[in-house]
This record gives C-alpha cells, sequence and structure tokens, in this order.
C-alpha cells in the first residue's frame, strides 16, 4: 500500500502512526494504523552527543516486518532540512 498524499492539499492526512512517549521509562512507542505491530525505540541506549550522527529508522521500506525493540535498526541519516532552512 502506498502512502500518498495531494500537493494541493497539504493540510488534509490521514492519521498513519499513533504514539506514546514514556518520559519516565525512556521509550518511544509506535505502531502504524496499517499493520498491527507495537514498535519502540530505548531512548536510554541512544547517545545524543554533538558527536554521533543524526539517525533514522526506515519505517516506510520495513513497516510490516517491523516489531518490538527496534533501538538496533536505527541507521545513519543526513540531518532533516526543513522549510526555508534549505540550502
Amino acid at each position: 500500500m502506498a502512502l500518498t498524499f495531494d500537493p494541493k492539499e497539504p493540510n488534509v492526512s490521514s492519521t498513519i502512526f499513533r504514539t506514546v512517549q514514556d518520559l519516565t521509562g525512556g521509550r518511544y512507542y509506535f505502531e502504524s494504523t496499517y499493520a498491527p505491530n507495537v514498535v519502540w525505540i530505548d531512548i536510554t541506549k541512544l547517545d545524543f552527543s554533538k558527536s554521533q550522527p543524526e539517525r533514522e529508522l526506515k519505517v516506510e521500506k520495513e513497516i510490516f516486518k517491523l516489531n518490538g525493540d527496534v533501538t538496533e535498526k536505527l541507521e545513519k541519516a543526513q540531518p532533516f532540512v526543513f522549510g526555508r532552512n534549505k540550502p
């Protein structure tokens, strides 16, 4: 199933993910409306120091395979550039 949007109506979209943050336990939980699996990232295992690269989870490629703790599946990523901050 392809995830698409109408560029003429960028403000109209459906809910794809439901998320919960456990600030005490250090976990970020999410699930897709397309797959029944509950997935989480253990934030306590991440290194947020400036020397570390940004990381991302390729959810769109593995949405039906993801399940449980996916912290180790985070991959190096280019910094996210949003809106007017584009070079």
